[in-house]
């Protein structure tokens, strides 16, 4: 060994003394010391060297009893000019001086990683990203500039109005009693009149940063069809996704782990602790939308749809979805490891080697069936059961149209699945019945959580939520969004789906709180809460829709909610990187404080929304306005 590590074995061998000795009491899993006190240490020797920051991880054990499958991390300053080898040959010269060690033998079992000295330089992929990064800034920047050229030539006085949008006088009269026609199905352009705008300047245009901010922003009139509570449901949803991740992703840089059970068991905490149950809404909310939607075209067209017609729907959803999804995953994925720095901040990113061999199981909409255990975005599991319910539901729909009550049948069949396979994978595996059990939380260790990879993303477990939701649509499309219910009777059912709401966030409590009912009761709350809280949020979305919603409807109908529902796709798409991306960057642990924590998840949603809202004018917008360009060309 050369003198520097000799000189670290030294301090090492007291440190390592004092925390053995402390982790007999479980309530830290990580002994940082100062990542930047580290990085400031210079030693004008020769050879020189400075402070270079590792971290000894220690995996979980049967002896050290590691709380929720956490690893013990020890931070140590070593000499630059050390080698990997150099320190695990310390630890281990330190361990044997520790009577009280029960980590074994770290060659074994432990691992080292060391914090780079400076910036690692752009791989291969990262120039790449940049690259295509930059093509899509000179587009939105051409996009933009043609944008606000074409309206000040727009503004010419020269011209009459009617003659620089290159329509007569009839057809501007026909423009303006059609101004609040739906986007989904603009006016035809009159025949004979040329298009003033060129292909590639319609091109352009969808890039435009000016353009694509105004439609989400904009608020106008609803158009027929529309439900209006949708907007506040998925608004407020992703709200309680982003805050419940907030508090699951921040477990493992706790200063004081061992206190997590004792915040879950708390009566005010079971908000929090069953934020799971916001994903059910969505699939609620989308069943019922497709269903509604779907049902109403259908009707339109005689009961039949041509197979170009369904082809033209899947691509639509498709093409809706699919680009900013894989467009976020290329920029996280390859430059995460350079975005900040720190003791936790890892040099190649939180994914499993990079997505390299997972990447095409989200782009398939598998990854919830497939290499589960490597997942690339561990939250976008929710992605594909959408995808593949929204595959499958044509075939449903069109049967619940022409045999109302099969198609319904099917549907009830839908949640026994849900049901009946929830209790029996619990039943086989009780450990999948907890959330956490079995270790792993966030992204890190989810291939040692049973609940998630057995239970939660599977989509045989969560098919009954969208199958309610389709029933749903189909209520609304049948009636017409008017039903006409008692006042009396509206309370009463308000309040009986407000009870059932209630049980369903509180009747865990007691398990969390270590009183354990017993296995066949987990089996009953699991097999059956989702599908109850899914009945209460299709109840909340029809009677909303229908006129019976008083002032819940209001609140879900607020206009100002709209731009901020139009941003929740992108928001999903990135909340977990903003949150990771901070509580990584920490230079010093956390210390669980309710008012802290609620401070921490108001500002990750809001940072959340601010993200998603140049992702969705940078990815998500150009694209859907291609969509409309693309079929305008088709059509002509």
């Amino acid at each position: 060994m050369t003198r520097p590590v000799a000189v670290v074995g030294l301090l090492l061998l007291v440190g390592f003394a004092a925390l053995a000795t402390a982790y007999v009491n479980p309530e830290n899993f990580n002994w940082l010391g100062s990542w930047q006190e580290c990085r400031t240490v210079v030693a004008n020797v020769t050879p020189s060297w400075q402070g270079q920051y590792c971290t000894v991880n220690f995996p979980p054990t049967a002896k050290n009893s590691s709380f929720f499958g956490l690893s013990l991390s020890i931070g140590l300053c070593a000499p630059s000019v050390c080698s990997a080898e150099d320190l695990v040959q310390i630890v281990n010269f330190t361990e044997s001086f520790n009577k009280t060690s029960e980590f074994g033998d770290f060659t074994h079992n432990g691992s080292i990683t060391c914090q780079p000295l400076t910036p690692p330089a752009l791989d291969t992929k990262a120039t790449v990203v940049i690259f295509i990064l930059s093509i899509f800034g000179l587009l939105i920047l051409l996009g933009s500039a043609y944008d606000v050229a074409r309206g000040w030539m727009e503004e010419s006085p020269h011209e009459p109005p009617a003659a620089r949008i290159g329509i007569n006088a009839s057809a501007e009269a026909r423009l303006r009693v059609e101004e609040y026609t739906p986007l989904l199905k603009p006016p035809a352009r009159p025949e004979g009149q040329p298009a003033r705008i060129s292909r590639l300047g319609q091109v352009l245009l969808c890039f435009s940063a000016l353009a694509n901010g105004k439609k989400v922003f904009h608020i106008g009139q609803s158009s027929d069809g529309t439900i209006d509570c949708l907007h506040g449901v998925r608004f407020f949803s992703l709200c309680w996704v982003i805050m419940g991740h907030s508090y699951v992703f921040i477990i493992p840089f706790l200063n004081d782990v061992a206190v997590t059970p004792t915040i879950f068991a708390r009566w005010d905490f079971q908000f929090m602790a069953n934020a799971t149950f916001s994903v059910d809404t969505f699939f609620v909310m989308s069943g019922m939308l497709m269903a509604y939607l779907y049902l109403k075209e259908y009707e339109k067209r005689g009961g039949k749809l041509s197979v170009p017609h369904k082809v033209m729907m899947y691509f639509h959803r498709l093409w809706r979805l699919t680009p900013p999804y894989m467009l976020v995953m290329m920029v996280y994925v390859p430059l995460f490891g350079y975005w900040s720095n720190g003791p936790f901040y890892p040099a190649d990113g939180i994914e499993v080697d990079q997505c390299r061999d997972t990447w095409w199981t989200n782009l398939l909409y598998i990854n919830n069936l497939v290499m589960t255990d490597k997942m690339c975005m561990g939250w976008s599991w929710y992605l594909s059961n959408d995808m593949q319910f929204f595959i499958i539901s044509p075939l449903i729909l069109s049967l619940i149209y022409h045999l109302p009550k099969v198609g319904m049948a099917v549907l009830g069949g839908l949640v026994s699945i849900q049901a009946v396979s929830t209790g029996l994978i619990i039943y086989n595996d009780p450990t999948a019945s907890t959330p956490g059990g079995g270790g792993g939380h966030g992204l890190q260790g989810i291939e040692n959580n049973p609940w998630f990879l057995e239970v939660y993303i599977k989509p045989y477990c969560r098919v009954g939520s969208y199958a309610i939701g389709l029933a749903a649509g189909y209520l609304l499309y049948k009636t017409k969004c008017t039903i006409k219910i008692p006042k009396l009777l509206n309370c009463c059912l308000w309040l009986f789906f407000w009870v059932m709401s209630v049980f369903v966030l509180y009747g865990y409590h007691r398990e969390y709180n270590h009183d354990s009912m017993g296995l066949d009761w987990r089996i009953f709350y699991w097999s059956l809460s989702r599908i109850g809280w899914s009945v209460f949020c299709a109840w909340m979305m029809v009677a909303c829709a229908t006129g019976n919603g008083g002032f819940v409807n209001s609140i879900l109908s607020w206009k100002a909610i709209i731009p901020l529902s139009r941003l929740t796709y992108c928001a999903y798409l990135v909340h977990p990187i903003v949150i990771y991306t901070y509580y990584l960057s920490r230079r010093e642990l956390f210390h669980y404080f309710d008012y802290e924590m609620v401070y921490l998840s108001v500002a990750n949603v809001a940072f959340s929304f601010g993200v998603a809202f140049f992702v969705s004018l940078a990815f998500e917008a150009p694209f859907m306005g291609l969509d409309k360009v693309l079929l305008a060309k088709k059509a002509s």
